[in-house]
């Protein structure tokens, strides 16, 4: 916990969350998704 909120509020990443954040999130929680899903759908036949 200690780590993520000094990363997320060093200067330079917190500056470039604030501009790319809203992309970033779906992107990471897509591929969060895909990772999950992928190994079950490859299983299933």
């Amino acid at each position: 916990m200690l780590a993520a909120r000094r990363l997320a509020t060093h200067r330079l990443i917190a500056r470039a969350l604030g501009r790319w954040g809203h992309l970033l999130l779906p992107a990471v929680l897509i591929g969060i998704g895909l990772l999950i899903l992928l190994p079950g759908l490859a299983g299933a036949s």
